[in-house]
């Protein structure tokens, strides 16, 4: 039988390519699975002329089994010529994904495919509805660390569970103590994206969303612990998705950045030596009979069984 996963990335450089080369180890994986990738349009304060490069270089990388579509800024179900908050862009988009995956699932193509499932980036998780709305379930791409899922679950539950203002944290000297992590982990340590509250709403309603995907055993290269990889850099989550907020952020100077890598790169580095400990481990874990490599093969497993399990209900 002739399988079809649809894949929903969130357009950004830290995001795209690395779903862009999941989808590739899945198609390898299984003969009879062809992937759909349903590329929603970045935000344009995040649009640069190399993420626009790539998205475009899309259409015309030569594989088997893998479908690239780009939507546009037209298809969004609002005007085009106003900008949604973050939280409401991509919900803007469900509908263009929607009628997307209808016209693959038309039972009228030649080359129909079973649809068995929506792989959903961890800040599109607005299209969960879409692929319940297809009564397939969905499995979440979580690009960061696994370190970083579990404080977000765990603010998630000190907001909605505990009732606890996260905002005090910002300038505390408190330690929290976090499931996932094997040692307390100082406020002053908190990403920012947690701290400020615009953000934070962001953070918190995709970690509700995250229960309701399927259930996959963690796959984090079985390195938790992170081997005290932690380095006293100053950074305060400047990533991708910070890009617009105006937030107070600490920066850094290129001669404070060039410093303390100099001080990673010193031959007699305890650093230097975990790194390229974790380095080797990372390495042995994407080759056949790893860690990552095992939780891929799981991955396909249970798209298939669910299949099975259909066609005996």
């Amino acid at each position: 039988m002739k399988l079809e996963l649809v894949l929903i990335p969130s357009a950004s450089h830290g995001h795209l390519p690395p779903l862009v080369e999941l989808s590739k180890l899945l198609v390898d994986g299984h003969d009879d699975l062809s992937i759909t990738v349903i590329v929603i349009p970045p935000r344009q304060e995040l649009r640069t002329p190399s993420l626009s490069s790539y998205i475009s270089s899309l259409s015309t990388m030569p594989r088997d089994r893998i479908r690239f579509i780009v939507l546009s800024d037209a298809d969004r179900l609002n005007s085009p010529n106003t900008e949604p908050d973050f939280r409401s862009y991509s919900e803007s988009y469900k509908p263009a994904v929607k009628a997307t995956v209808a016209k693959l699932n038309d039972p009228a193509r030649p080359d129909l495919s079973k649809l068995v499932g929506f792989v959903v980036d961890m800040f599109c998780t607005q299209m969960i509805d879409v692929a319940n709305e297809f009564n397939v379930p969905s499995y979440l791409f979580y690009p960061s660390s696994a370190a970083f899922l579990g404080l977000q679950v765990h603010m998630q539950y000190l907001c909605d569970v505990e009732k606890y203002d996260v905002g005090e944290l910002r300038d505390s000297d408190a330690e929290l103590e976090v499931p996932f992590l094997t040692r307390s982990l100082p406020a002053k340590c908190v990403p920012s994206v947690m701290l400020n509250k615009e953000w934070l709403s962001v953070v918190l309603s995709h970690a509700r969303r995250f229960q309701e995907t399927k259930e996959q055993q963690l796959n984090g290269f079985q390195m938790v612990e992170e081997m005290g990889l932690a380095v006293e850099i100053r950074n305060h989550f400047q990533g991708e998705y910070m890009a617009a907020a105006e937030t107070n952020r600490e920066l850094i100077t290129a001669e404070e950045i060039e410093r303390r890598i100099g001080c990673l790169m010193k031959q007699d580095s305890d650093v230097r030596d975990r790194v390229k400990k974790m380095s080797e481990k990372s390495h042995v874990a994407v080759m056949d009979g790893g860690s990552s490599h095992h939780a891929l093969v799981r991955f396909i497993q249970d798209v298939t069984d669910n299949i099975s399990s259909e066609s005996c209900g």
